[in-house]
């Protein structure tokens, strides 16, 4: 995966979950890291290893805001 910000269809295919599944995972501090640039939601590029973590650990990533 290019070392790049990801849109978030990107990164739901990523993951292999549904937009909406990545859409209420951040509403609810869940999920891979985000950031807002310009009013758009960006996707930090994470690793396979990352991507695997479990449920539990995943409650521990927040988006941050810039």
């Amino acid at each position: 995966m290019p070392n790049k910000l990801l849109k978030a269809n990107e990164m739901a295919d990523f993951l292999q979950v549904s937009l909406d599944t990545l859409i209420r995972w951040r509403s609810q501090g869940r999920g891979p890291k985000w950031i807002k640039v310009g009013g758009t939601i960006r996707y930090f590029p994470i690793t396979t290893g990352a991507a695997q973590t479990t449920e539990a650990e995943s409650h521990k990533i927040k988006g941050t805001l810039i």
